[in-house]
């Protein structure tokens, strides 16, 4: 039986691992920038982000989260932001129509960059605190259940956009740690349309010293938020 106070956790091995039970390589990682549409049950409880949605016709409305794993994201179940961090909607035109991107205030000139809005910054519609998301929900890119928002201190503001996929310990989602899971999540995300960018970043990757996989760093308490049990 796993436990979610152990920081790391091995989906190949489905435990969790102790500091001295793992080692660190360098690699280049993709960094994407993930749509998790808004449910409309959570657009009818924040009606200034829902009647600025219609007002624009948006077709979509959704949290950017993102990630350099890629093969994590079919055991998704939720998305951590940054308490402190107020969110900004931003207008996004793309091939299907007008969108509305939700990223931390704090992000938006980096995320801009890395999904090609070009130099100059977008006006922001809507500022709104963190906490106005807690405990809502947003939908998985492509698997049909929510992804619970919920304030996670240990969410940064170092990279991305100020909100993280959650991934369960559940080994039933099959989670392959691998290049070729990733360009099979990747191109997935494409043909869905719930990739909204995508660069590439070097990062140090933790890995099980026993089967050489990379491993999940999880945040204390995240199965009471989630309303898990590892297994």
């Amino acid at each position: 039986m796993g436990s979610f106070d152990q920081k790391y956790w091995c989906p190949k091995d489905a435990t969790g691992l102790t500091e001295n039970e793992i080692y660190f390589t360098n690699q280049l990682n993709p960094s994407l920038y993930v749509k998790f549409d808004l449910s409309k049950e959570t657009l009818q409880l924040l009606p200034d982000l829902q009647a600025i949605a219609l007002r624009e016709g948006a077709v979509r409305t959704s949290i950017i989260g993102w990630t350099t794993m890629p093969w994590a994201l079919p055991a998704n179940r939720g998305l951590g932001l940054y308490p402190q961090s107020d969110y900004i909607a931003i207008k996004a035109p793309t091939i299907d129509g007008t969108e509305l991107w939700i990223v931390a205030k704090e992000q938006q000139s980096l995320f801009e960059r890395s999904v090609g809005f070009g130099d100059k910054l977008s006006t922001p519609l809507l500022a709104m605190k963190a906490e106005r998301f807690h405990e809502k929900y947003a939908l998985h890119p492509w698997i049909d259940r929510p992804s619970k928002i919920f304030l996670d201190s240990h969410v940064t503001l170092e990279a991305g956009t100020g909100a993280v996929p959650v991934t369960s310990d559940y080994r039933a989602d099959k989670i392959e740690p691998n290049e070729k899971s990733n360009q099979k999540i990747i191109d997935h995300l494409k043909a869905d349309g719930h990739l909204a960018g995508q660069t590439e970043i070097q990062q140090s990757i933790p890995r099980c010293k026993r089967c050489r996989n990379p491993v999940i760093i999880r945040s204390p308490g995240l199965g009471t938020q989630l309303g898990m049990e590892a297994v």
